[in-house]
């Protein structure tokens, strides 16, 4: 097992990133008016410049929610109950037009995030760092960064432009934006936002190493490249990184369940800390799920039966007043809905590497792989595997944080609900080629960009 170097100043902002809320560190001004001719003029101002970046990535329109609901929603691991709230209704629906707030604010939170990054990144380098410990803190913020500007891009792409699978990238992707000069750039292809996200987390990698899983790191750099190069179907890749990735064990058996109840386990490779002072009451992640909460979106009957008996994943699932929840985000620091979004974890990366493996026929490196994950999770070892027995064990271990439509259609394959509430004419079968499986260009940017942005076909 490596080894970590620990990095006293990147550990001590790490410590203020968990304590402290961002809002009081950097103003980031919304949509296309980002200034960035802001200059910091000590580290200790850009430390509280990305602080502002991890901000962004917080908000409700974004990691807070929005990211994580919506792709379940889409396919077929959660439902809207028939007496909902109103939320997400036009996604599960498949009834999302391009002027809706969701996909709008969305897009508008993911942008603010790379430009708070660029912002970062524009000035870090004329800053100066005497001693290795501020050069070691300098090059992590530079990292952190690059890495925020990866993750926001590959979030948009995935969303709003075709996996890269089909068409081999060709397809329109998002615009790039790597500064101001940028901010009214059209639609890059897929291909295109797939090599700057590659590119920046290369680069990435080597300037930071692991302190805390509330910190962007070296780790996860490498477990998102993995992540990436296995949506664009570069398995070898895909390995690669994911074997760079090291020193996070899995949790076993109840201990894993019990981890959501407080971040920061063994597992977490990045975490979205949400601090007791950052509780958004019925705004919290796990409301959308609880019955204290709104409770409106409930997890299928099909995804429960992909659960064996002793399988402690199927603990996240609980009966109230006769109907399932999901209580996998149902609290922290006895916060009820309160929850740190777990961007990345070690067992995705597995997961990543197995499917890669599967793939490229190395069936027995991918067994042992998903097999350590069944064992933590108290399930049966499987005897040999599939592709598609990796994809089934994904949607087990990642329920409900995101995945789930992706891992569909990167393979080629649409979405088909068993269970199915039909609100709002919600469909029970999307075809991997329906126009609506990706999202749409906010009509507001497209109304602000006149002739730039072109529109996805069918909104």
């Amino acid at each position: 097992m490596t080894i970590r170097k620990y990095i006293t100043a990147a550990a001590l902002a790490a410590t203020l990133l968990a304590t402290t809320s961002c809002d009081d560190f950097l103003n980031v001004e919304p949509e296309q008016s980002l200034n960035d001719d802001q200059v910091f003029s000590s580290l200790d101002a850009a430390n509280a410049a990305i602080l502002g970046m991890y901000d962004r990535m917080q908000t409700l329109n974004y990691y807070g929610r929005d990211i994580i609901v919506i792709p379940d929603l889409m396919a077929d691991n959660t439902l809207i109950t028939s007496a909902n709230s109103g939320r997400y209704v036009d996604y599960y629906s498949y009834n999302v037009v391009a002027q809706t707030g969701t996909i709008r604010d969305l897009y508008t939170r993911a942008y603010q995030t790379i430009k708070a990054a660029n912002n970062i990144l524009a000035n870090i380098d004329n800053l100066e760092a005497s001693g290795a410990e501020n050069e070691a803190l300098r090059n992590s913020i530079k990292g952190e960064a690059l890495f925020g500007r990866a993750l926001s891009h590959f979030n948009l792409v995935r969303l709003i432009g075709r996996p890269y699978t089909d068409g081999n990238g060709a397809n329109l992707g998002v615009p790039v934006v790597l500064g101001a000069e940028d901010e009214f750039n059209g639609r890059a292809t897929v291909a295109e936002v797939y090599a700057q996200v590659i590119a920046d987390l290369e680069e990435a990698a080597p300037l930071m190493s692991y302190s805390t899983p509330f910190r962007i790191s070296d780790q996860a750099a490498y477990a998102l490249l993995s992540r990436v190069y296995l949506y664009k179907g570069d398995n070898q890749q895909a390995i690669d990184a994911a074997n760079q990735v090291d020193g996070f064990d899995l949790l076993q058996g109840q201990a894993y369940v019990d981890s959501w109840a407080a971040s920061g386990s063994s597992e977490e490779i990045f975490t979205l800390r949400f601090a007791a002072d950052e509780n958004r009451g019925a705004d919290n992640l796990g409301d959308i799920f609880i019955p204290s909460g709104y409770g409106d979106i409930r997890p299928t009957n099909d995804l429960i039966d992909v659960y064996s008996a002793g399988d402690v994943r199927l603990g996240f699932i609980r009966p109230d007043d006769g109907d399932d929840y999901n209580f996998k985000f149902g609290g922290e620091n006895a916060i009820s809905g309160l929850s740190s979004p777990r961007v990345i974890r070690y067992a995705e990366v597995l997961l990543n590497r197995a499917e890669a493996q599967a793939k490229l026929g190395n069936l027995s490196a991918a067994l042992a792989d998903v097999n350590s994950i069944r064992s933590a999770r108290g399930a049966d070892a499987l005897g040999s595997i599939t592709v598609d027995e990796v994809l089934e064990e994904r949607r087990r271990e990642l329920a409900f944080e995101g995945h789930r439509l992706f891992d569909l259609t990167r393979n080629g394959l649409g979405v088909t609900r068993i269970e199915n509430t039909n609100l709002g004419g919600a469909p029970s079968v999307i075809d991997f080629n329906d126009p609506k499986i990706i999202l749409p260009i906010p009509e507001r940017e497209r109304d602000a960009n006149p002739g730039v942005l072109e529109q996805n076909p069918g909104y």
